[in-house]
């Protein structure tokens, strides 16, 4: 209800005059200091949530050794899997799962399927049912994910 709403009170130091706002002008920022500038940084803050959300669901929220740096190994190899996770799921789930979806259901629409694995005269057959094939356009993930996507390298 709109009359229940609580108020933000948003305090910062920005456009006061001080050293973060002469930063931001040599920077060609100045604009980030206006009123609705600021307001519009705070309400986009959720973005970055909902990454950290995606990236606790897809790995751990617990470190699992007793030292920093096998720590920290692991934390950057998680890393690294996110991201890999994020390219395959752009470059080639996007027909089949939106873009914005978290591991959980891109694990539970594509890769947790029932299918069989077949060798029939010296080929190999991946067996699924129709429903499936339909669903997740199979044919197309098979396609797209044997040809990755070109890049232009622009100098």
């Amino acid at each position: 209800m709109e009359f229940a709403r609580p108020d933000r009170v948003l305090y910062t130091n920005l456009g006061q005059g001080g050293h973060i706002d002469e930063l931001l002008d040599d920077t060609g920022l100045t604009h980030l200091t206006e009123a609705g500038q600021i307001i519009e940084a705070y309400h986009d803050r959720g973005c970055d949530e909902l990454i950290h959300r995606a990236l606790k669901e897809f790995g751990t929220e617990q470190l699992p050794f007793k030292r920093f740096r096998a720590n920290a190994a692991f934390y950057y190899i998680m890393l690294l899997a996110f991201f890999l996770y994020e390219a395959f799921k752009r470059d080639v789930c996007e027909p089949v799962v939106p873009i914005g979806c978290y591991p959980t259901r891109l694990r539970r629409t594509v890769i947790d399927n029932a299918g069989k694995i077949v060798r029939k005269s010296g080929r190999i057959i991946l067996k699924v049912n129709t429903a499936t094939w339909n669903r997740l356009n199979i044919e197309h993930l098979w396609h797209s994910s044997g040809s990755p996507p070109q890049f232009a390298w622009v100098s």
